[in-house]
Formats: C-alpha cells, sequence, structure tokens
C-alpha cells in the first residue's frame, strides 16, 4: 500500500512546521517542496502520489536530509536543502565551537573546522546585513574586511560605537576569522546559547533590559539583536577593541588610571548586584569604546567623557536568581586563566570572591604604577590581595572604599603621569612606545563587518543604525 499525502506528511515528522503556514495548502507546501527537492538533485519520479514518489522522497528526507528550522516556511526549506547539499558543519553545544587544542597542528584544523561553521552560515548573516569577513584556511594570514560593503569616512561616532584610530583597512585585519556589513558600523557576533539555554544568554538578557541599559554601571556591550538559527542564538553586539589596560593606549596621567579602576569596579558591583559572576575576569576580557590600529601607540584616547570601558566574555558566567544571596554561595571552582595567575586552586569556591581578586589583581598591574604618587595606593591593593579568601570584600565594598581613596587625592597628584606602564612585584616597568608620537585621529568607519575569535565572531552591522529599541536590546522570542 502506497504512502497517503496524511500518512507521509506525519512520518516526517513536518506536521508542526506545515500548519504554520497558511496561506497556502498543506498540499500546496508538499508539492512545492518536492518540485524544489526534484530541481535542485535531480529526483525524477513521475507523480508526488505515486508510491515510488512518496516512498523515495521519504527515504530522502528522513535518511539524509536535516530539517533545519528558522522560524519560516520558506527559509526552512532554503537551509534544509543547503545542509544537504553542502553538508551541515554545525554543533548545538556552545561549548565545542571554542578552540581547545593550541598546538600548531590541532589548531589549524579547529580553525578550519570553526570557520566552516561561520563561512556556512554566511548567507543567514547575510539576510541580516552581516557580511563575514574573508579567511582562507592554512594561508596563514588573517581573516580580511570583506569587499563589500566599502566603507565609508564619518567625522564622529557615538554611543555605543567605537571610536576610529586607524587609516587603512587592513588595519581592521582579525587574528583569526571576519566579517563585514554595509555602509555602517563593525560589530561581533557571538554565539551564545544552543537549544538549552545558557546561563551567557541569560546574563545578556539580564544585562540588556530597559532598565539594565539605563544604569549607568552597566559596563557591558548593548545586544542590537538576537539572530535564532536552529535552535541557536547568536547576538550581535557593537564591535571594541581590548585596550583598557595596555599601555600601547597610553594613561597620561594618574586620573586616566584611576578612571580605568573606577570604572570596572562600579561593573563588577552592577553584575553581582544582577547575580551574575563573570568567572574569567582578566585583561583580554575587557574592552573599550576604540578601533585603532595595532601597529602604532595611542594617545589621548582616555578623554573622560569619551572613552568607555566594558566587560565582555561571559561563556562560562554564572546566573543566579534574583534576591540569591553571593555571600553564601559555594560552586565548583571554573579553572581559567585569571584565575592559575593568582594562584587560586581547584575545588569549591564563592565565584563573587573570586572576581573581586581577579578584576583587582588585574587593576593592581596596571593602577599600581601611580604609587609613587599615592603611596596609599599600595595598601588599597595589599589588603584585597593578601586578605583570608572569606575575608575577601565584595564589589560595592571595594567601590566604595577606592571612591574613598580616590576622593583624599590633590588635583596635583590626579594630574600626575605615571611612572611606567605596569607594576609587579614592587617593580615598576618603564614606558615601551614611544609617547613623543601621538596617532592623529583620522575617523575612518566601515560597513558592519562580523569577526570570528574562537567562538565569537565580529558580526557586520545592520543596513541602518541601530534604533534606541535595538540598543536597549530585547529578549529573543523563542
Amino acid at each position: 500500500m502506497g504512502f497517503t499525502y496524511t500518512t507521509l506528511k506525519k512520518e516526517l515528522l513536518l506536521y508542526p512546521l506545515l500548519s504554520q503556514h497558511t496561506s497556502k495548502t498543506e498540499e500546496d507546501l508538499w508539492f512545492e517542496f518536492y518540485n524544489a527537492v526534484r530541481s535542485e538533485f535531480n529526483v525524477t519520479l513521475r507523480s508526488i502520489w505515486g508510491h515510488a514518489k512518496c516512498q523515495e522522497l521519504r527515504h530522502l528526507l528522513s535518511t539524509t536530509m536535516r530539517i533545519v528550522k528558522t522560524g519560516s516556511f520558506w527559509e526552512t526549506l532554503r537551509w534544509t536543502i543547503r545542509s544537504w547539499k553542502v553538508g551541515y558543519p554545525l554543533i548545538g553545544n556552545v561549548q565545542d565551537w571554542a578552540l581547545t587544542d593550541m598546538s600548531m597542528v590541532a589548531l589549524s584544523r579547529e580553525l578550519a573546522n570553526n570557520w566552516a561553521r561561520w563561512h556556512f552560515l554566511a548567507p543567514f548573516f547575510a539576510s541580516h546585513g552581516l557580511y563575514i569577513y574573508e579567511y582562507i584556511p592554512d594561508n596563514g594570514t588573517p581573516a580580511t574586511p570583506p569587499k563589500y560593503p566599502l566603507s565609508q569616512h564619518t567625522s564622529s561616532e557615538g554611543w555605543p560605537w567605537a571610536r576610529r584610530a586607524y587609516k587603512s583597512e587592513r588595519e581592521l585585519d582579525f587574528e583569526f576569522y571576519m566579517v563585514s556589513g554595509p555602509q555602517e558600523i563593525e560589530m561581533v557576533m557571538r554565539l551564545a546559547s544552543g537549544p538549552k539555554t545558557t546561563d551567557e544568554l541569560r546574563a545578556f538578557q539580564c544585562l540588556n533590559t530597559e532598565e539594565a541599559r539605563r544604569d549607568p554601571r552597566n559596563h557591558t556591550l548593548p545586544i542590537l539583536k538576537y539572530l535564532v538559527f536552529n535552535g541557536m542564538v547568536f547576538v550581535v553586539m557593537p564591535r571594541w577593541q581590548t585596550g583598557p589596560f595596555e599601555s600601547t593606549v597610553s594613561y597620561d596621567t594618574v586620573s586616566e588610571l584611576f578612571d580605568v579602576a573606577e570604572a570596572f569596579y562600579e561593573g563588577l558591583e552592577f553584575l553581582h548586584e544582577k547575580r551574575i559572576a563573570h568567572r574569567d575576569i582578566y585583561e583580554p576580557n575587557t574592552v573599550m569604546n576604540l578601533l585603532r590600529s595595532l601597529s602604532k601607540p595611542g594617545h589621548k584616547m582616555r578623554t573622560i567623557g569619551e572613552v568607555r570601558y566594558a566587560f565582555i566574555d561571559f561563556d562560562v558566567a554564572l546566573v543566579l536568581p534574583e534576591g540569591a544571596d553571593i555571600s553564601t554561595v559555594y560552586v565548583e571552582r571554573e579553572i581559567r586563566v585569571p584565575l592559575l595567575d593568582i594562584g587560586l586552586k581547584p575545588g569549591m569556591c564563592n565565584p563573587f570572591k573570586d572576581d573581586v581578586l581577579c578584576l583587582t589583581a588585574a587593576l593592581e598591574r596596571t593602577v599600581r604604577v601611580a604609587e609613587n604618587v599615592v603611596p596609599r595606593v599600595g595598601d588599597f591593593f595589599d589588603r584585597i590581595r593578601k586578605c583570608d579568601y572569606n575575608e575577601c570584600p565584595s564589589a560595592a565594598e571595594v567601590l566604595r572604599d577606592f571612591r574613598a581613596l580616590r576622593a583624599n587625592m590633590t588635583e596635583m597628584q590626579l594630574k600626575q603621569p605615571p611612572a611606567g606602564d605596569s607594576w609587579e612585584n614592587d617593580m615598576v616597568s618603564e614606558w615601551l612606545t614611544d609617547k613623543g608620537r601621538e596617532f592623529d585621529w583620522d575617523i575612518w568607519t566601515r560597513g558592519p563587518g562580523l569577526l570570528f575569535d574562537y567562538s565569537v565572531g565580529v558580526a557586520p552591522g545592520e543596513k541602518t543604525k541601530a534604533s534606541a529599541a535595538e540598543v536597549t536590546g530585547q529578549e529573543p522570542a523563542f
């Protein structure tokens, strides 16, 4: 007995998908679906309701095609066929997108695999105005901005976009992969969750409510858009650059050093108030609103009122329920680079105390160069770094003490230049950059760009600048 339309439809497990589409009859949809498959793969059958046809179509769809759900029938059809034709390189587990083996042979292989995933999704991103940077595996060159769209000059960039300090598009080349978009702003795209919601996505949702974005203590990048593809959730953010702690973007005064510390302590207080533990705080996981050439030192780029700092990379974040007592929370420690650097070992921990200790260690390396001007700054860091673990102060307490320290400084102290670019073991290193060569601001804007670093992509922006509603961020509708 041949397959009927109803049994075929149910056996393919597509009934929920087809029933969502009401503008055409289900028979019409199936007929068009069959024609699309036949024209794409030369499936030569005579009648769609004949036993042989239905059986072959059923076999094709149930054994060799993965149904890729995108939210609309025709996009699902398109991506189901694409995945059958070119393969489906995506992995639902977010952690499997990260590079884990950094040996040369394995790194090359993992980069190629990771690039294949992003390249597969390129048409999906392009439909949202996002264009992937060009990357050639095994070519030994960084990812470069796409040939389209072309960049355009502009005089300034307001919130939330990065300020421009480069002259050539080649200066935007990225270490791993990249992308770009219409003549607008560079953005970053990150895979935040698979079908099973991650704490990273929960953190983004919590930090991007309208109320949270209005809070001046929220030192995180705004989510401009959520993109959902087959259960995977990508977040789109403005592209900023690492550099808050780098001496290549020089601190001209002690006040600028203290601005950085106050911003990040304030940001940490806000995260912990929202019951979010970052669990991976160190220099590479912070950014500032700047895009610049990495081959040239940057000067006068930390002017208060113009510069902004932010935490990034919440892939191991822990999000607790509202009202949870964070002082009594103990979980298995997530061992990351900053924890190893300060000597913390595997075992149970309070992740909020770990955040305070890791941020303080990073700030000490930068801010303690002011100890010759403000001797009490050394005592401030010692009290935190050398305290008993159980007595570690909260982020709110540290911020309060730091502001009290700053309030007792004189205007002359704040205007003094730092003694060097970093502090370690009671030693201040001298400036290694040429402080006499100031970069002339040449504001330069390109279309949105997508860039991939590990599980991250620098994503292109929208065809038009983000609206206020987009900047505040909206929760994705699943």
